[in-house]
């Protein structure tokens, strides 16, 4: 039997708003479905450009940046566009190749990146500093933060007191005086010879000068005018002839510019400033700690010098510490009774030996700057040998005796005497860094890191191209509707 059947004309309009309704809600759903796995696939693209950061740069010093360069010489921001543009072809289509969300890609383009020197090296800054937080006690850091300030007062407060320049200044006055008195002695200025010949009734009479007397202020001329690094640098050591090419570093060349995307200046208080202090103190090489065999090794002595090479930079601050000693060395002369006297005695022979008397004061200031000097060259070897300087001298810690002063360069050539308290050699580097301007320290310190990565045979790695975040834009059309998918993602995101 033939069964017939049919169907009622409200019914066929009924399936045909049916029909239509669930057409509309599958065409929404493919737009909506299409819309979702277009985004995921520029996020993910966004990841995979990341997860390419420099990994030397990271294992050296813990910072995160991806080389946009890819080891070329230019900056190639096509190659993170292509990335993102492959991740979000693979996101739409399946596994068979087959374009199940009907999206295609109309438009593509960076928007908007930073790089690691953008904002006087904030994104480079930040970074340092947050490891640091993760890896250092806050306990710790103001623990250190008040011995710093206290031993930067104490340097100024040295200055101050020591007035050393004055006694620079006598060193010259007496010196003029003394060829003037040479030059009369000759006969050749008629005046002076009879102003020797008759001398002052109110100057103090003439010492006894004992036999064989060497005056000690001509032998300490003699050592300031030889170079101060000889001096000090130990016998044992080789010095470093690193040098670098200063118009090639970040801090002097031009930089490339990031575009369209901002990052915010970093808080600079005591505690940041002495967590990037202390990163620095870590990452960054000395002479006695060197880490690097290839190019710079005297960096954290670079940062504080910023000359072109190892020699210079270690000359530099070999001239620091001889500030910072010589009138620390001044202040306990000037307040150790005994030293007065025994200066005052010295000051009155050496009158009498120059037929001077009358310059007793100046002679004596003359003496402390010649003996303050000899105890920091003294210092400062001692420090480069591996000992250790009190910042405040005592009695007990002073090394060079005023007979022995006129011998120093016979001491210079004996083992140095390594002291066993006060701090070492690191430690006034870090009272030097600390006394330096934030931004210079930040500077050298990224003018170091890609030396250093330059010298390990990457020679085309430049931090203006290395980029910390990065912004993109893709026009999308999918069942003929365009969408526009904007998104950002970085290290610090």
């Amino acid at each position: 039997m033939k069964l017939k059947g049919s169907v009622t004309l409200f019914l066929s309009l009924l399936l045909a708003v049916i029909l239509g309704v669930f057409q509309v809600l599958f065409q929404s759903l493919r737009i909506a479905g299409g819309r979702v796995q277009a985004e995921a696939g520029v996020e993910e693209g966004l990841y995979s450009v990341f997860s390419g950061y420099h990994r030397e740069l990271f294992d050296r010093y813990r910072v995160f940046f991806l080389d946009a360069g890819y080891g070329s010489a230019g900056f190639r921001p096509e190659i993170m566009l292509n990335i993102v543009e492959t991740s979000l072809e693979q996101s739409c289509y399946s596994g068979k190749r087959e374009n199940l969300w009907n999206c295609t890609r109309e438009m593509s383009a960076v928007t908007g990146y930073t790089l690691a020197t953008d904002n006087n090296g904030a994104a480079f800054y930040e970074q340092a500093v947050d490891y640091m937080k993760d890896t250092l006690g806050i306990q710790g850091i103001q623990l250190l933060a008040d011995q710093l300030t206290q031993q930067k007062s104490t340097v100024e407060e040295q200055k101050i007191q020591g007035d050393y320049d004055s006694a620079k200044e006598a060193q010259e006055v007496y010196e003029q005086k003394k060829e003037e008195q040479m030059a009369g002695e000759t006969g050749l200025p008629g005046d002076e010879q009879q102003t020797q010949a008759d001398p002052d009734p109110a100057a103090p009479p003439l010492v006894e000068v004992p036999a064989g007397f060497q005056n000690p202020l001509d032998i300490i001329r003699q050592v300031q005018n030889m170079g101060l690094l000889g001096l000090v640098f130990p016998a044992d050591r080789q010095l470093s002839q690193a040098e670098v090419r200063l118009e090639e570093l970040p801090s002097h060349r031009q930089l490339e510019c990031g575009m369209g995307m901002g990052i915010a200046v970093p808080e600079e208080g005591i505690t940041e400033q002495l967590l990037f202090l202390q990163y620095m103190m870590e990452h960054l090489g000395c002479f006695g700690e060197e880490q690097a065999q290839e190019g710079l090794r005297y960096q954290l002595e670079y940062v504080i010098g910023g000359k072109d090479s190892d020699k210079k930079n270690l000359e530099f601050v070999v001239k620091e510490l001889l500030a910072v000693r010589t009138a620390a060395n001044m202040v306990h002369l000037l307040t150790d009774t005994g030293k007065q006297a025994q200066v005052h005695q010295m000051a009155m022979v050496i009158g009498s030996a120059v037929g001077l008397p009358f310059l007793e004061s100046v002679i004596s200031l003359a003496l402390q700057a010649a003996w303050s000097f000899g105890e920091s060259v003294l210092d400062i070897r001692c420090l480069l040998g591996g000992g250790k300087i009190p910042l405040v001298k005592d009695a007990g810690s002073w090394q060079l005796s005023l007979e022995n002063l006129s011998k120093i360069l016979e001491l210079l050539n004996q083992e140095p005497d390594t002291g066993d308290e006060g701090m070492t050699y690191q430690q006034y580097l870090r009272l030097l860094l600390f006394m330096k301007s934030g931004q210079t320290r930040l500077d050298r310190t990224m003018d170091v890191a890609e030396q250093q990565i330059r010298a390990g045979g990457q020679e085309n790695f430049s931090l203006d191209r290395c980029v910390y975040s990065l912004e993109v834009e893709m026009k999308i059309r999918c069942e003929n509707r365009e969408f526009t998918i904007l998104r950002s993602y970085g290290y610090g995101m």
